[in-house]
């Protein structure tokens, strides 16, 4: 079998893996009693992948993001095997783009966040139907990692080497994380050994994003270059929101 996503809950207790097929499906394994809990399918999934997988906050709902041609959505109740909604043609009116990550907000369960090659939705889940609000004009951006910095905060990261930054679903800052090492590196003067052990390569994409209480962690370009970014003003105050 040939495993496509894979997701821990919170406490990570739980493990949910997707496997591809004809009709791919996502299997929940509790990890503190060693045994399978569910299989999740969906009919509407047309794809052979799942390409992404995340647990809510309470670790009683999955979502399941379905790869090409038609990159489906499905938001299960999964200790019901039970399908809440689905999002579809999330993609159908723009060419060359696709969905390559998704996740809910941190405490809210009807909020999901997906991101990938020329685009970004955030829904929210109401009367059943996931209905998407706030920044759209993701057409420019190769985005290819995202995490939740606060509640009312999501931060992107992307090919391009920008880190976007959302608050409640609006673009408040762009930041150019070349500058920002440059600027970092301009700071070390004289530390001759801290210079020496930079290497900024040509490739600027963001790896990867992990936010922590004091900001955020990047992993960035062909080098595995890793940088900690502290979180400032109103972001560091809603910290702990």
């Amino acid at each position: 079998k040939h495993i496509t996503s894979i997701a821990l809950n919170k406490n990570k207790r739980l493990l949910a893996f997707a496997e591809r097929g004809d009709r791919p499906y996502v299997i929940i394994y509790d990890l503190h009693h060693k045994k399978r809990r569910k299989v999740l399918r969906c009919a509407e999934l047309q794809s052979e992948d799942i390409i992404s997988l995340s647990f809510s906050h309470d670790s009683k709902y999955v979502l399941a993001q379905g790869g090409p041609p038609d990159f489906v959505l499905v938001y299960f109740f999964w200790d019901k095997n039970k399908v809440i909604t689905t999002l579809r043609n999330v993609t159908l009116t723009q060419k060359n783009i696709a969905v390559t990550q998704i996740s809910f907000n941190p405490l809210d369960r009807n909020i999901v966040c997906l991101i990938g090659k020329g685009i970004f939705k955030l829904c929210r889940l109401s009367e059943g139907v996931l209905k998407p609000y706030g920044f759209t004009k993701a057409e420019h951006h190769f985005m290819t990692c995202h995490d939740w910095l606060t509640p009312n905060h999501v931060i992107i990261g992307t090919k391009a080497g920008k880190v976007l930054v959302l608050e409640n679903g609006d673009l408040k800052v762009i930041l150019e994380f070349t500058t920002l090492l440059k600027s970092y590196l301009e700071s070390l003067e004289g530390d001759k050994d801290k210079l020496e052990s930079f290497v900024i390569d040509e490739n600027k994409t963001i790896n990867s994003l992990i936010t922590y209480s004091k900001g955020f962690i990047v992993s960035f370009g062909e080098t595995g270059l890793v940088a900690l970014v502290e979180k400032i003003g109103e972001l560091q105050q809603e910290g702990g929101a």
